[in-house]
């Protein structure tokens, strides 16, 4: 499914001139004669000059040949009648036919509110037998069936001069759409934080990371000092070597402080950041998870070689790996160096 300016904007092999060339600032909108309330009211409300004609196709056209928009209006008890006397299917065909079937190229506004089903209509005869509750249904069925089946854009407006606005806007935006490119929505975008009038930003952060569960008052208070919001807590987060020690150690500053545990940092590191950032985290654990390795070893080993590879890389490549270890963890017990260099190196210690 093609945008808007993905059509307007696209390259032609066969063409090279800019397309906004084709713009005509005198003639840009053209309104079909017979729509002479339509015309009034464009009339108060167009920003830009439009001319009267008797169009074969559609009752609006903006631009021109070939970046032409067509537009169909359709109020909504004739929107239903059309659908019965298929004359929604041969106006919405002959104006595809005119874009080459560029299906966002051919636009149906569909105007009033749907009350208006429920007043009498003696020139739809064929109708009396519906419901209002059927004829609203069908309204809003064959506006879904032209919006996600037919790939046609579809826009609502109350009333007359809600149509007229939307064409005004069109016709302002026209420009534009012949010299950008569709946004791909590939990327995220962060609003930057503002905090409500009224609101503690640091309040409204603690509270938030007291969502984690694990994670107290008190230490929802603590993590959130010198932060103003999420954004600033989560890149001094991120920016530290240890992510989790960091959480721990600035939860746990205080005299009278309840301490963050460090499966409740884990949990709460992981949230605000991803799985990603427990690498270092798994590593240490998976080092202390070896016999006769403690956490304050494991720490120490994870601080010297930052990653599993790193260590794997140096021990593979030593003569003597167990012995380049007590150079380097002298009080680091010969067993527990034996044990690491197993399951590490995949090497016998001598």
């Amino acid at each position: 499914m093609r945008a808007w300016a993905h059509y307007l904007s696209q390259d032609h092999a066969e063409e090279t001139e800019d397309p906004s060339k084709h713009l005509d600032a005198n003639i840009l909108v053209r309104v079909d004669s017979r729509e002479k309330k339509l015309i009034e009211c464009l009339r108060k409300r167009m920003e830009i000059p439009f001319c009267v004609e008797t169009l074969r196709v559609g009752d609006v056209i903006l631009g021109s040949f070939p970046y032409e928009i067509y537009i169909e209006r359709k109020a909504v008890c004739d929107l239903v009648s059309s659908v019965f006397d298929c004359r929604l299917v041969n106006q919405i065909g002959n104006q595809l036919h005119h874009t080459e079937y560029c299906r966002l190229q051919s636009l149906v506004i569909v105007e009033g509110d749907f009350s208006e089903l429920n007043q009498p209509m003696p020139h739809l005869r064929h109708l009396k037998k519906l419901s209002y509750e059927g004829l609203r249904n069908l309204a809003l069925a064959t506006m879904v069936r032209l919006s996600l089946r037919d790939q046609l854009p579809v826009l609502r407006s109350d009333n007359l001069q809600g149509t007229a606005e939307l064409i005004n806007v069109i016709s302002l935006e026209y420009p534009k759409l012949l010299k950008m490119r569709p946004l791909q929505y590939g990327s995220r975008k962060e609003r930057p934080f503002r905090s409500r009038r009224g609101e503690n930003p640091k309040e409204t952060l603690a509270s938030q990371l007291r969502c984690v569960r694990g994670v107290s008052e008190q230490a929802g208070r603590r993590l959130a000092r010198n932060h103003d919001h999420v954004q600033s807590f989560l890149s001094a987060m991120l920016a530290s070597a240890d992510p989790v020690q960091w959480l721990v150690d600035k939860a746990n500053i205080g005299k009278n402080s309840s301490p963050l545990r460090r499966p409740t940092a884990v949990r709460l590191a992981e949230t605000l950041a991803g799985k990603d950032t427990l690498q270092r985290e798994n590593f240490t654990s998976s080092l202390e998870a070896i016999q006769g390795i403690s956490r304050t070893s494991a720490t120490a080993l994870v601080g010297h070689f930052s990653t599993r590879e790193n260590m794997q890389q140096f021990l593979e490549g030593q003569q003597d790996p167990v012995g380049a270890l007590s150079e380097l963890f002298p009080r680091l017990s010969r067993p527990a160096k034996v044990s690491l260099v197993e399951e590490l190196a995949g090497k016998e210690g001598p």
